[in-house]
């Protein structure tokens, strides 16, 4: 028999284990999260300071995760599990590596990056700490590399399934405007598989794409989303430029979407400037999705 006494503390213990499961990341907060993209700093990618000092800005910022590209830490993969320690003590939820890499280098077939560096990758991806994997692929040439493509993709997020690391694909503006409709079609030909998407409406948008209408047909398939804003065609802080954020957060609102937003600032890769772009990219997320961010 279960005494009045034994409830509490049975209950008290519940409590404290879910709240341990919280801040460990064994289940995901509901909420909207905000991070950052490495991309917006000049990081020497031999010194694990470089890259940590980076994260400290990113946390002190006020963004609760950060995502970066496979090159920042390949160099430290002999030291693992101080790398996932270093970033754990800085509170910040590893969201993902990611994996990009020239478009000679890309697998011809399935224009991803080749499957054993995608398998080497998310194994450091693990022992990093990262929650998920991130591909970019190169632009397809014709509607049946599209469909190999979409089937390099469904390979790729069943590997990622079978070790516990989803794997996501990163859009730029070419599949957006290719002939092909190359975006719709990774979409409609991963349907019913493990593949999810890190879109980036940023660069839908610089693209010309009905960036609501998107995102609003296919939202139960987006993990997250890379912002990024413009203006007379050239990359600005988000909120300086046309992107519709007010719009862009109220559609978010309306269907409950809960996920990441990540400030994706790299100036179109031509300048680093760090905390001046991803301060007022933090500023504009925060203003725009007030109520919904979980922190």
């Amino acid at each position: 028999m279960t005494t009045r006494r034994d409830f509490f503390s049975l209950a008290a213990a519940a409590w404290i284990d879910c709240r341990a499961l919280f801040r460990f990341g064994a289940v995901e907060n509901p909420g909207i999260h905000l991070g950052a993209q490495t991309n917006a700093w000049p990081i020497d990618a031999a010194s694990l300071d470089s890259f940590m000092s980076v994260l400290e800005q990113i946390r002190h910022t006020g963004y609760t995760g950060f995502e970066t590209g496979y090159f920042n830490l390949t160099h430290h993969a002999d030291q693992a599990a101080e790398v996932k320690r270093r970033i754990a003590d800085t509170g910040l939820t590893f969201f993902a590596l990611h994996l990009a890499i020239p478009f000679e280098k890309c697998d011809p077939v399935t224009l991803l990056p080749p499957e054993p560096l995608y398998k080497a990758t998310a194994e450091s991806a693990l022992a990093f700490g990262a929650k998920h994997l991130v591909l970019s692929g190169a632009p397809a040439k014709s509607a049946e590399q599209v469909k190999q493509k979409a089937a390099g993709l469904v390979r790729a997020a069943e590997f990622g399934a079978s070790v516990g690391l989803p794997v996501l694909y990163h859009n730029h503006d070419w599949e957006f405007t290719s002939a092909f409709h190359e975006i719709d079609s990774l979409f409609s030909g991963t349907n019913n598989t493990p593949v999810r998407f890190l879109l980036d409406i940023g660069h839908a948008y610089h693209a010309g794409s009905d960036v609501l209408g998107f995102t609003n047909a296919h939202l139960e398939r987006i993990a997250a989303f890379h912002m990024r804003d413009y203006a007379n065609g050239k990359q600005v802080p988000l909120g300086r430029g046309g992107f519709p954020l007010a719009a862009f957060a109220a559609l978010l609102r309306s269907r409950g979407w809960n996920g990441w937003l990540l400030s994706e600032e790299d100036s179109d890769g031509k300048e680093k400037l760090g905390l001046a772009v991803i301060e007022p990219a933090y500023k504009a997320l925060e203003a725009a999705f007030t109520k919904e961010i979980s922190r």
